[in-house]
């Protein structure tokens, strides 16, 4: 919902991603201008925009501080940040098997980096320092059901982008 005078910016670092979405964009007649950029670098001046949503992304950025100062810099006065993240591994059983699993099996986890910025007060604290107040984050759970588990585990196990890398070069015998 913007107003007819209003604009919208994405960004990614994937340009793989960014196609994705422009492509999406084109077919339903939305315009974004998508941008293959870093966080920590948004190509918008001082005090542009009204709203900057950050949807499950905040926990890769590689210098998280700079990415919400960034936000933060980019944001009018009265401006809202809505970032969502998961809540900590401990609150995913399933996460946590995975983790422990792929951690003993392979000296890496496959899903830790997902979970990053569970815990609240980390993550209000990163808020607050780069300069915004009246700061509200709001825990919500849900119960996931997946018809097929088998390719839902197979997805869980390369989903993390921070090690996906590492994932590549195991040996066969080391999956």
């Amino acid at each position: 919902m913007v107003s007819p005078s209003g604009w919208v910016t994405g960004l990614d670092l994937d340009p793989a991603n960014v196609a994705v979405a422009r492509a999406v964009g084109d077919r339903e007649s939305r315009f974004v201008g998508w941008h293959v950029r870093r966080a920590e670098r948004l190509p918008l001046r001082d005090a542009a925009i009204d709203l900057v949503v950050c949807q499950f992304g905040l926990m890769f950025f590689s210098d998280r501080p700079a990415a919400v100062r960034e936000m933060h810099r980019v944001m009018s006065k009265g401006g809202r940040l809505v970032a969502s993240t998961w809540q900590g591994l401990d609150r995913h059983p399933f996460h946590q098997a995975i983790h422990e699993a792929t951690l003993a099996r392979l000296g890496i986890s496959t899903v830790a980096s997902v979970f990053a910025l569970g815990d609240a007060d980390e993550l209000g604290t990163l808020v607050h320092s780069a300069g915004f107040s009246d700061v509200r984050i709001e825990a919500r759970s849900i119960t996931a059901r997946f018809a097929n588990a088998q390719e839902f585990l197979a997805f869980e196990l390369g989903v993390d982008p921070a090690v996906a890398p590492t994932l590549r070069h195991l040996d066969r015998r080391d999956q």
